[in-house]
């Protein structure tokens, strides 16, 4: 029997009804499967009609066939119709990364298969097909494309032909989701000014002494015969601890603080600009203005007026000989991760191996960040961060006049936790008005 019922969602009603399907094995087995079928109807006099016509079919023990001539649904256009609306309604940020999951399953499929292919065994396929490529994160590949599946079956009208979803990702699924994030230990504030400390000459010199007195004891030797040569105080490494200075009063990355220019800088007015950089670089989407401590302003005014970059390397070969370019990120992590080390803190907390990007430059950022979310919350820490994911630019950049925006009070009242030189910051009753909400 046929059942009626109506779609409010979309203002539509709809016919539902099970048609017997025998199929042979190749052993000559007879497989019986019922499968659902559906007709949206415009009205629910049509769908009485359609539901007689069922019924009569069934009693008649033929199938009952839809007389419309309906277009054939792609995957292809449907995958480009999902992106467009993805576009309209969701952050930039989702648009792009839905774009990218797609193109890759697009690439898999065939555009011109028709969305009748969709079936769990057709799900997963292409996770075995992901696996074999040695894609890490399967289920989000996979999540993407039921989540297209859902959204073409509620739009039945423009696209006919969409089965029923299924889904294989999940808990109860073929496919695990990815397990949730590991909590990743940071530094406190102390174990940062030590790796600062260790910068320095004074600090260098402390830990050539204790590691001295370490191999002594190792070795059954005197301390005064250890051969510590070579690993005094290098003079370059002055400009790597400005660097982490820069890092430790804003959070950047070291790409966007070795982007940094002079011009950059507003040292009376406590202002920081961040230039766009390359096109989807995260949090650097546009030019963005943030407030500047004034520890950092103070830091900065005593390096004098200079020009350019602020952090620079004399080319000494090639065409840009003799010019002053950018220093590069690999030798800052290089010489950070030496900093780490000497500083005596944990590996857990900065090791490269358990950080995105493989990098030890991400251990100062993700202490400023969970400082920042302590008193603030996440949102205002994303905010100032440029991690809004496209949807609150123009809130806070106001390039002319960033006290005109709602965030840059709350951002200024946030940085005051970066004060205390020691210590776990995670949480502090400071009070900061209450955070805007990004909508992730």
């Amino acid at each position: 029997m046929a059942s009626i019922r109506y779609r409010e969602e979309r203002g539509t009603w709809e016919v539902a009804w099970k048609e017997l399907y025998v199929t042979v094995t190749e052993d000559g087995t007879q497989v019986r499967k019922w499968k659902s079928r559906r007709r949206t109807c415009p009205s629910h006099e049509v769908a009485k009609a359609v539901k007689l016509q069922v019924e009569n079919a069934a009693a008649q023990g033929v199938r009952w066939e839809d007389a419309r001539e309906a277009p054939v649904s792609t995957i292809g256009s449907v995958c480009k119709a999902f992106i467009r609306a993805s576009a309209r309604s969701r952050s930039a940020s989702t648009a792009r990364f839905r774009t990218s999951m797609l193109a890759r399953y697009q690439a898999w499929a065939g555009e011109e298969t028709s969305v009748e292919a969709w079936t769990t065994g057709h799900l997963t396929d292409y996770a075995d097909f992901l696996r074999d490529d040695g894609v890490r994160s399967v289920a989000r590949y996979v999540s993407t494309v039921e989540q297209l599946w859902r959204w073409a079956f509620d739009r039945v009208d423009t696209y006919p032909g969409v089965p029923m979803p299924k889904r294989v990702t999940g808990a109860d699924g073929e496919v695990q989701h990815a397990p949730a994030p590991i909590a990743i230990d940071t530094p406190t504030w102390a174990d940062v000014e030590l790796m600062l400390d260790a910068l320095t000459p004074d600090g260098c010199a402390r830990w050539i002494e204790r590691e001295r007195e370490r191999i002594a004891q190792e070795t059954g030797c005197s301390a005064e015969e250890v051969d510590m040569r070579g690993f005094g105080y290098r003079p370059q490494w002055e400009l790597h601890r400005q660097i982490a200075l820069v890092q430790r009063w804003t959070g950047l990355r070291i790409s966007q603080i070795l982007s940094l220019t002079w011009e950059d800088l507003d040292l009376e007015r406590r202002r920081l600009r961040i230039r766009q950089g390359t096109k989807g670089a995260k949090g650097q989407a546009r030019d963005r203005i943030v407030p500047m401590h004034p520890s950092l302003a103070e830091e900065l005014a005593g390096w004098g007026v200079r020009e350019g970059h602020l952090f620079a390397r004399m080319a000494t070969k090639g065409a840009q000989r003799g010019q002053m370019l950018p220093l590069r990120g690999d030798g800052v992590a290089e010489v950070f991760t030496a900093a780490w080390k000497r500083a005596g803190v944990a590996p857990a907390k900065w090791d490269a191996v358990g950080r995105e990007k493989a990098r030890p430059t991400n251990a100062i950022r993700a202490r400023w960040k969970s400082s920042i979310a302590g008193v603030a919350g996440y949102d205002l820490a994303k905010l100032m961060l440029g991690q809004s994911g496209g949807g609150e630019h123009d809130s806070y950049v106001a390039m002319g006049t960033p006290e005109a925006s709602p965030y840059w009070s709350r951002m200024v009242s946030a940085l005051t936790v970066l004060a205390a030189p020691s210590g776990d910051l995670g949480t502090s009753s400071h009070e900061v008005p209450d955070p805007p909400s990004s909508g992730h």
